[in-house]
Order: structure tokens, then C-alpha cells, then sequence
């Protein structure tokens, strides 16, 4: 003789009726608060982004004139030592441009504060110089330093 097992199952209170969904079909997704939830953590990832691009903005913008401004001094001291015209060759910082050999302009960004020696020719030849010292650039927050020594050496 076999013995039978019998199952329980719980079917919840089975007299009571089940209530309706409005809307049968969409019983599964997310909620509002969930949406407005994941809305905000996403914006405030971009505002944070937005504060750290502005700041290597200033950063890269600073170090892009400098890098103008030492590829200027270097043309000038290369034409120098080419003996280029056979003369010496100069570099004119103004308001709103860089002047190379007097004639030739490279724009400038006038945001940046430049400040310090604001002329340098170089000898033929030698391209030594005589206008020693640094050139400054600053914005409102940072500043970067090129020094152009006697032998004409631009360090930066």
C-alpha cells in the first residue's frame, strides 16, 4: 500500500475578490519615482562635469598662448642663426598681437595678462640677446613664466 502526500498550498484568502489592474498589460516597468531618481543623479553628473571642464578650459588656454608665444621667440632666434636677410630678427609683444620682425603679426589672445620684458631681438648668427628676463602670462587665477636668457635660450 502506497501512502498518498498531500500538497499545501496557500492561495492567499480565497474569499475575498482580487482586485483589477487599470491597465492589465502593463503590469511590469518603472515607477515615476524611479525616472525622477536616475533624471537627477544624470544631472548632477553633468553639473559636476561642466565645473571640471571650465577649469581645464582656463588651464589649456593659458598654456596654448604660452606655447604660441614660445613658438614665436624660437622663429625668430632660428631666422637669426639662418642668418636669414642677413640681419638680426626681433619679436615685439603688443596689446593684441605678436610682431615678428616688424611686419609680421600672430593674433593673440587679450584675455591673458602679459607682463615683463616686451621686446627681445636676436643676433645674427649667435642668436644671442641682450633683452634678458621673463615674460609673464597670466589669466585671473594662474600664471606661466618663459625666461629668455643672454645666450637666447628660451626656457619654459
Amino acid at each position: 500500500m502506497e501512502r498518498g502526500f498531500t500538497r499545501l498550498v496557500d492561495f492567499g484568502d480565497a474569499t475575498k475578490p482580487r482586485a483589477k489592474s487599470a491597465s492589465p498589460k502593463f503590469t511590469t516597468g518603472f515607477t515615476l519615482i524611479e525616472i525622477l531618481v536616475v533624471v537627477g543623479i544624470i544631472t548632477l553628473l553633468f553639473a559636476a562635469g561642466a565645473f571640471i571642464d571650465s577649469s581645464n578650459f582656463g588651464r589649456e588656454l593659458l598654456a596654448s598662448e604660452r606655447s604660441t608665444l614660445v613658438s614665436v621667440l624660437q622663429k625668430a632666434r632660428s631666422r637669426a642663426m639662418n642668418n636669414v636677410g642677413a640681419e638680426e630678427h626681433n619679436v615685439t609683444i603688443d596689446s593684441d598681437n605678436y610682431i615678428l620682425d616688424g611686419d609680421e603679426e600672430i593674433g593673440r589672445n587679450e584675455n591673458i595678462e602679459i607682463t615683463g620684458i616686451d621686446h627681445v631681438t636676436f643676433e645674427q648668427l649667435s642668436g644671442e640677446t641682450e633683452d634678458i628676463g621673463d615674460i609673464i602670462l597670466s589669466d585671473s587665477i594662474r600664471s606661466k613664466t618663459i625666461t629668455v636668457h643672454e645666450s637666447g635660450l628660451i626656457e619654459w
